[in-house]
């Protein structure tokens, strides 16, 4: 059964939702605020949490990020009075009220599909792509949006060799080639957080005149160095 945090100040309006969903046998804890649901989130984890942001104060983005925080394996819905289109939340699926119980189920499956999607695993690292958060052997880090762009292609393509204008194309969209300077940065980067030794890499390594592999567990490439 999906545990689902719903999160919305109190009304009667929540009350005949709330009712509804747990009438169709889901399993629906309800909070009243932003405070109290980060509360929930750090003691639990459940699948989903719908915020309805136009029942609660503060600023909507500033209050997912912090709940995204609170428990990064939980898929979000966010729930609004009105049109969804202009600057909503990053979350994983939106809803305008009113909604039916079949929509919100609907919602609820896409949102927690996309989830799944935005996390990707190889050996003991784990990247959310959402979050751009990686987690590594030598800890967990933030990343930018490019080393998010360029981290996935890695993990999704382990010990397998990619080449330079492969990884160019993939992450900037472009086929211009004429400077790899800023790919090679990148890489840079990615190495100061996953390796233990960025002199000598075990991770990615370097295919002299090619491009780049990534081993998920360490391993001694033919040419380690940059």
């Amino acid at each position: 059964m999906v545990h689902i945090l719903y999160v919305a100040a109190e009304s009667p309006e929540r009350t005949r939702i709330v009712k509804r969903l747990r009438n169709a046998r889901l399993d629906v804890h309800v909070v009243s605020s932003g405070r109290e649901a980060a509360i929930y989130l750090r003691a639990h984890t459940p699948d989903l949490c719908c915020v309805d942001v136009s029942t609660l104060r503060g600023n909507p983005d500033n209050m997912l990020k912090r709940l995204q925080r609170s428990s990064p394996g939980t898929a979000f819905i966010i729930i609004s009075a009105g049109s969804l289109q202009g600057n909503m939340p990053q979350a994983d699926g939106h809803l305008r009220k009113p909604f039916t119980t079949r929509t919100f189920k609907a919602r609820m499956r896409q949102a927690l599909e996309q989830r799944a999607k935005d996390v990707v695993r190889a050996g003991p690292f784990e990247l959310d792509v959402r979050l751009r958060r990686l987690t590594a052997p030598r800890g967990t880090f933030h990343l930018t949006r490019v080393e998010t762009r360029l981290m996935r292609e890695f993990l999704t393509h382990p010990e397998e060799v990619l080449a330079r204008a492969y990884l160019v194309k993939a992450v900037w969209q472009t086929e211009y080639m004429d400077d790899t300077r800023t790919l090679d940065v990148h890489v840079h980067w990615l190495r100061k957080k996953i390796e233990p030794d960025i002199a000598d890499p075990r991770y990615l390594v370097t295919v002299h005149r090619v491009g780049y592999v990534f081993y998920p567990e360490e391993k001694k490439g033919e040419d380690g160095g940059d």
